[in-house]
């Protein structure tokens, strides 16, 4: 819905207009799908964006994610096109830092 759209403010100064958030359970994690085509992985406590990626063609209009396993992210979108988006992340914590890694993504139109 166009009229429920947040703003968050990214590292800089530009303000990118969010479509869909997503907060992922037992994690400081928060995913989010934008009008600009991404989707972000954010840092919940600082409000960062730890991750961006391209994926879509259109405008991200839905995104949910989970971890399995306690080792994989698995990020599922959509875009006002219809396509549906699937993405496979490897997470791990050392040290209190989170690694992101051996990123897999699909298109389906």
């Amino acid at each position: 819905n166009k009229n429920n759209k947040n703003n968050l403010s990214e590292q800089s100064s530009n303000t990118l207009e969010i479509n869909k958030a997503h907060e992922i359970p037992w994690t400081d994690l928060l995913l989010s799908g934008s009008a600009d085509k991404n989707l972000r992985i954010w840092n919940i406590k600082t409000l960062k964006t730890i991750k961006c990626i391209s994926l879509h063609k259109h405008e991200v209009s839905c995104v949910i994610g989970l971890i399995r396993n306690e080792s994989t992210l698995i990020i599922i979108s959509s875009d006002l096109n219809g396509s549906l988006g699937r993405i496979f992340i490897d997470i791990t914590y050392q040290n209190n830092t989170l690694s992101l890694t051996n990123e897999r993504k699909t298109l389906h139109n």
